[in-house]
C-alpha cells in the first residue's frame, strides 16, 4: 500500500505539472489572437498537425482486427489495471489509526499507543508463554474511533505440555496487557510441525 501511495503522488504531481503547461498553451493560443506569435504559436511548436495525421492513422489500424489492435487492447487493460491501483492509492487511508489509551486533560493531548507497539508488546509477552514454541506476528486491528480494537494471536506449542496448559498460560500472559487497553483478543494455539514433516511437505 506504501508503495501504491507513492506511486499514486508521483502520477498527481505529474498530472499536475501537464495540466499547469496545457493551461499556458491554451492561454498563449488565446494571446496569439490579439498579437501575430508567428512561428511560436503552441500548435505550430508542437506540431500538431503532424500529430493529428499519426494519431488518424493509428485509429485507422485500430479499427481494423491486428497486431495494432491487439496491443492497443492489451495495454487498455493495464491501463485500467494502473488505474484502479492509483485509486487505492489516492482513496485508501493514509494516516495510521491509533489506540487512544489517555485522555488528554485541559490543553494536553491524550496518550496514544501505534498498531504495531502493541503488536510487538502481544508478542513478546506470548512468547514468554509456557510451552510456546513459536508466535506469529500478531494482528492488530483498531476501530476508527480510536477506543476499541481487535487482536489475533497465533502460537504455536510442542508436544508437551498439553494444549489446555498452554492456552491457559498465553490467556494469562496476553489478557493483562489487552483488557486495560479496551482489546478484544483472538488466541489460537496449534501443535508445531516437526522439522522433518516439514522438510517432506
Amino acid at each position: 500500500m506504501l508503495l501504491l501511495k507513492v506511486l499514486a503522488r508521483l502520477v498527481e504531481l505529474l498530472l499536475m505539472a501537464a495540466i499547469a503547461l496545457i493551461g499556458l498553451g491554451v492561454g498563449l493560443y488565446c494571446f496569439s489572437l490579439l498579437i501575430s506569435l508567428g512561428s511560436a504559436r503552441p500548435d505550430r511548436l508542437l506540431h500538431l498537425p503532424v500529430v493529428r495525421a499519426r494519431v488518424g492513422h493509428f485509429l485507422a489500424q485500430l479499427a481494423a482486427p491486428g497486431p495494432t489492435a491487439t496491443l492497443a487492447m492489451l495495454g487498455g487493460v493495464a491501463a485500467v489495471v494502473v488505474g484502479l491501483g492509483l485509486l487505492a492509492g489516492v482513496l485508501g487511508s493514509r494516516r495510521e489509526r491509533l489506540l487512544q489509551v489517555e485522555d488528554g486533560v485541559e490543553g494536553s493531548g491524550g496518550l496514544y499507543a501505534r498498531q504495531r507497539t502493541i503488536s510487538q508488546m502481544v508478542r513478546a509477552e506470548t512468547a514468554l508463554a509456557l510451552g510456546v514454541t513459536a508466535v506469529k506476528r500478531p494482528k492488530v486491528r483498531l476501530a476508527r474511533s480510536g477506543r476499541n480494537g481487535h487482536v489475533k494471536v497465533l502460537a504455536h506449542r510442542g508436544a508437551d505440555p498439553d494444549p489446555g496448559t498452554v492456552d491457559s498460560a498465553v490467556h494469562d500472559r496476553v489478557d493483562p496487557v489487552l483488557e486495560p487497553l479496551g482489546l478484544r483478543g483472538e488466541i489460537r494455539v496449534r501443535l508445531e510441525e516437526p522439522r522433518a514433516a516439514k522438510d517432506a511437505s
